[in-house]
């Protein structure tokens, strides 16, 4: 049995979410570096790739779309815009069901590729319990994603540099991408106080947002925004990018700007510096159980 640490960070919560709430799920290794199952006991395989997530039942099989930034911004990836819509229309052809956790990217199917058969949105809101163990001391603002081009980071390392803040930190986790060579040549990242740590545990991921002073998310694009469900949940006020995806799952609790205000983006980030943003209350995410066990019980 292989151990989870490279999957990617979503399946991961689908998995744990599914396994505590509807069904039981286990890990099985099969063959090749690719792909991964995952068998419950009602005969449900979830599977994954690094792009799209497969849930397939022995009947009828379940395609997870996770975003369509290939197909609203095709100038990110030329091409695959239409192998992706090919591959939906295939799979409707084949009597298979479309699920997507966000009613935006569900909208944007719609539009765009049409509604040739069933089409599912049903959120991932997994409950978040965590105590932070030990407060670090300097002031710090994190932002969690892949270094890939549409999440925003040249962008807002821009701002903090702008900013030029001598007794704060700027804290980026996750994974090297498509925008981690132009990131080594940041002069943010070489010169003003950036920690930028990869992958790191779920407990350290945590702890470090649980203590931060607030939490940026600039995507261009997102399938959903879990991060940034996750800082709510931990009472972290939340930066994001005013996009449909942060909308569904944040409006009204998280400060929303357009993606390219540059100066909006500095005053935000200042502010979240100096602890001025007031929490509105406890933040309760949605419950989709009900809408997963209808995809599943198809």
């Amino acid at each position: 049995m292989r151990p989870d640490v490279g999957i990617p960070s979503m399946t991961r919560e689908v998995l744990r979410w599914l396994e505590g709430e509807c069904i039981s799920i286990s890990p099985i290794e099969i063959s090749g570096d690719v792909w991964d199952t995952y068998v419950c006991d009602r005969e449900y395989r979830y599977s994954y790739s690094t792009r799209w997530y497969f849930p397939v039942h022995a009947r009828t099989s379940v395609l997870t779309i996770h975003d369509c930034r290939e197909i609203e911004h095709p100038y990110w990836s030329p091409h695959r815009g239409s192998i992706l819509r090919d591959r939906i229309r295939q799979h409707w052809s084949d009597g298979g069901i479309i699920h997507t956790f966000s009613e935006c990217v569900a909208t944007c199917i719609r539009e765009r590729v049409g509604e040739e058969g069933p089409l599912y949105a049903a959120r991932l809101d997994p409950k978040i319990e965590y105590v932070s163990t030990k407060s670090l001391s300097r002031p710090k603002i994190v932002l969690v994603g892949s270094e890939a081009l549409h999440k925003g980071h040249e962008f807002v390392l821009n701002c903090w540099r702008r900013l030029r803040l001598k007794d704060a930190d700027f804290v980026l986790i996750g994974p090297r991408s498509s925008a981690s060579e132009c990131l080594d040549r940041h002069p943010a990242i070489r010169n003003q106080n950036v920690l930028r740590l990869g992958n790191v545990s779920k407990s350290v991921k945590l702890e470090l947002i649980s203590t931060a002073q607030a939490i940026v998310a600039p995507s261009r694009h997102e399938g959903l925004g879990l991060v940034v469900i996750e800082a709510l949940q931990l009472g972290v006020p939340v930066i994001a990018s005013d996009i449909p995806a942060h909308r569904e799952v944040a409006a009204g609790w998280a400060t929303l700007l357009d993606p390219y205000d540059t100066d909006a983006w500095i005053d935000a980030m200042r502010m979240g510096i100096c602890g001025e943003f007031r929490f509105p209350g406890p933040f309760e995410p949605k419950r989709d159980y009900a809408r997963w066990r209808a995809i599943f019980d198809t």
